[in-house]
């Protein structure tokens, strides 16, 4: 990464696939040459800016770039781009650019004589073709015909020639000379190559016709018609646009065809091995081989493709924003330079595909770095929403249209969307997250000091689960579950608290949680039962002391309904009294506790209301009675008590204990007799 010149500083974009991620080191915005250093600067604190790569400075061109090649000792990247046409030289080892040079005309190929950049060969658009050493242009010359490629022969020192016409034009620059051409049967070249390994020469045609000639002779090895085992339905007769041998042994050969196919042969067959289809129906521009892991990088206008030879899978592929002019893979690596329509070369990395080289191996560092970092999902710029959170946003008429992915049991919509929409909806969302945001940061300044924790608190989230928790497995148990990282975020997220009066909830748990009874509340009911039971044992006793107490109405009257109350009456009851007054009063404590007893089934078909109703005082006279200690007396003990009475009358009607009493027609003649 580099901080001086004028360059264009990128940003990295990863694209993660099945199998591979590709870095793209030329993502980003670009930094105008006219900017002064002092803005310059100034970027040094902006967060895109710091997390830069500058892999090769100005590795951009005014308009597109056409062309890029390596040189063979794989010091030297050149590219060549308009406009004005123009060709560049960069050394790796110092990550910039070395010299540039601009043309009259512009470039249509150009290639590499020698193995760094001292020797090179361009052909133009105008027929001519340019020698260059290192101070600059050597020679210059034309050919008769419009020039598409060339190829040189290093053994022989003849640069073929091709164009549109049906001869290949042979020019030796050891002799300085043009020898004879090469005749084919096509009305025109696309392309030529050599084999850097058995030096055959292959001449791709527009007739899709590939012809293999022999250097040394001149004379034709092989005939191939390509057209004919392509499976195209285009209307247009398919061309031969790239060809490629092997580098390593020779033996493999890739056609690349207008029509969007690439056929893989063996030299030693006619029969295409492989068939690949880029399914986009635009031309082939340029094919590769990657021997060491057996891979074929083919690109047309649209998309580069890296698949395996063998089997023609599919193990990454590079789709630019602007159409793909040519490529250069780096060997032994994993980066590849696309020349495309955009003022910036095209500079990817991908790890799976080879190591970073030697000149820029701090890529493999921030790689690393970047895959530690979490990936971003495929709706990164997409939220989920569900129907009903759409109906709180009032989004619901946008159902069924482009706005709208449906997904699952929701939808996804554009984050943009989905803030404009929450902003009308809840004005003040802001404030509230704001305001969540400072509460969570004090509560991570909190979390710093030192408090003091009691063993069993409950937790703030959930606390009613956690009770059901500690009834089922103990304090232990529960305790254990909270600690556990699977399930700590249940009772300190608040995210997930358990709404009990949802729908989801209420049909699982028609009556809410109800809390399972515990040892100690057990204890509990045992010492009210005992306290109920002796409560009702105390008050059948006061069932039977009340009416000894209150008095028996038969002393009063009579069976006649006479009324007795003579002196000796009066008399007896006030010994009655006083004997009665000398006894200890017993002070018993009645109990408050509504008396249990047995419903009748007429009382459980009652409802809720009427059983209220019966239970209440109306008036001072209902179901409960009121006795003039303050006892509540319930209907029960009251038909008791009456009981009681009657069955005394009858024992005093059949068996009276006592002399009855005398009337007070009978006490007036005892007087008189008295008197006299």
């Amino acid at each position: 990464s580099t901080w001086g010149g004028t360059g264009t500083v990128v940003m990295v974009s990863v694209q993660h696939t099945s199998s591979a991620s590709i870095y793209n080191l030329s993502a980003g915005k670009s930094i105008p040459d006219w900017l002064s250093e002092r803005k310059r600067r100034k970027l040094a604190q902006q967060e895109e800016y710091q997390r830069r790569i500058e892999l090769l400075q100005d590795l951009d061109f005014p308009t597109a770039s056409t062309h890029i090649r390596g040189s063979a000792d794989g010091e030297f990247i050149m590219a060549v781009g308009v406009y004005p046409p123009q060709m560049k030289s960069y050394e790796l080892s110092q990550l910039s650019m070395k010299f540039n040079r601009h043309f009259d005309c512009e470039i249509v190929q150009f290639g590499i004589l020698s193995s760094d950049y001292s020797k090179m060969v361009f052909l133009h658009a105008d027929r001519t073709v340019e020698f260059h050493a290192k101070f600059g242009m050597y020679y210059k010359t034309r050919i008769p015909h419009v020039g598409r490629d060339m190829a040189y022969h290093a053994s022989s020192c003849d640069l073929y020639l091709s164009g549109s016409c049906s001869d290949v034009y042979r020019l030796n620059l050891e002799q300085g000379r043009f020898l004879p051409p090469i005749a084919t049967g096509s009305s025109a070249i696309n392309v030529c190559r050599l084999s850097p390994v058995h030096q055959l020469l292959t001449l791709g045609s527009e007739s899709g016709v590939v012809e293999c000639f022999d250097p040394r002779s001149q004379k034709r090895a092989g005939h191939l018609d390509v057209a004919q085992m392509v499976p195209s339905q285009a209307s247009d007769a398919t061309q031969v646009t790239a060809l490629q041998f092997d580098n390593e042994t020779g033996l493999s050969m890739a056609v690349g065809t207008s029509s969007g196919h690439v056929l893989l042969f063996d030299v030693r067959s006619s029969h295409p091995l492989l068939v690949k289809d880029h399914q986009y129906g635009f031309p082939i521009r340029q094919v590769g081989f990657y021997s060491n892991k057996r891979q074929v990088l083919s690109a047309d206008t649209k998309i580069l493709k890296i698949w395996n030879k063998d089997t023609g899978a599919n193990f990454a592929s590079i789709e630019p924003t602007n159409d793909i002019n040519d490529f250069y893979h780096v060997p032994d690596s994993g980066i590849v330079f696309l020349a495309v329509e955009s003022e910036r070369v095209g500079a990817y990395f991908i790890p799976q595909l080879g190591h970073a080289p030697r000149w820029c191996s701090f890529l493999d560092t921030i790689t690393e770095e970047l895959e530690e970092e979490s990936r971003s999902g495929m709706y990164e710029d997409y939220k989920f929403v569900t129907r009903q959170e759409l109906g709180d946003l009032g989004l619901q008429q946008f159902i069924g249209t482009n706005i709208l992915r449906p997904y699952m049991h929701g939808y996804f919509m554009s984050m943009a969307l989905y803030n404009k929409a929450l902003s009308i909806a809840d004005p003040f969302s802001y404030q509230t997250y704001r305001k969540q945001k400072i509460k969570e940061k004090l509560q991570t300044q909190m979390a710093s000091r030192i408090n003091v924790v009691a063993k069993n608190a409950l937790p703030k989230v959930n606390t009613e689960i956690f009770k059901r928790m500690q009834e089922g497995k103990g304090k232990e148990g529960a305790q254990a579950a909270m600690a556990d990282s699977r399930f700590a975020t249940m009772f300190s997220n608040p995210d997930f608290q358990v709404d009990q009066r949802s729908k989801e909830f209420l049909l699982r748990h028609p009556s809410g949680f109800q809390a399972q009874p515990t040892a100690d509340d057990n204890e509990e009911h045992d010492t009210d039962n005992d306290s109920d039971n002796d409560n009702d044992s105390n008050q059948d006793s006061n069932d039977d002391r009340v009416p000894s107490e209150l008095g028996d109405d038969s002393d009063d009257d009579d069976d006649n309904g006479n009324d007795n109350n003579g002196d000796a009456g009066r008399s007896g009851r006030r010994a009655d009294d006083g004997i009665r007054s000398a006894k200890p009063r017993q002070t018993s404590q009645p109990s408050l506790k509504p008396l249990k007893r047995k419903q009748s089934v007429h009382e459980k078909q009652k409802s809720f209301g009427d059983r209220v109703s019966d239970t209440q005082d109306k008036s001072g006279r209902g179901k409960l009675f009121k006795l003039n200690d303050n006892t509540v007396m319930s209907t029960r003990m009251a038909s008791e008590i009456k009981r009681v009475r009657d069955e005394r009358k009858k024992q005093k009607v059949s068996n009276p204990t006592r002399k009855p009493k005398q009337s007070k027609q009978s006490r007036k003649p005892f007087r008189r007799a008295g008197r006299l």
